[in-house]
């Protein structure tokens, strides 16, 4: 796995929390207004698939780290 990949899943994941923690309405925000729904890798967030590619996401970012902190 390239480091990029793994930069770039934190960078969504975080993107993702951002919008859900500082907003009442998420989809409202300007990032999200074109489609009004909160979008993940081009797929609504809240939707089987949404959640399906934010777990990968999670999944390579985590995998990631505790390698780096186990050695593992």
């Amino acid at each position: 796995m390239f480091r990029g990949d793994v930069s770039s899943a934190i960078m969504r994941i975080n993107d993702v929390r951002n919008a859900l923690a500082h907003s009442f309405f998420p989809e409202n925000r300007r990032r999200y207004t074109p489609d009004k729904k909160v979008m993940y890798k081009g797929v609504h967030l809240f939707t089987k698939e949404g959640v399906q590619k934010f777990e990968d996401d999670f999944a390579i970012a985590s995998n990631h780290l505790i390698k780096r902190a186990f050695g593992v």
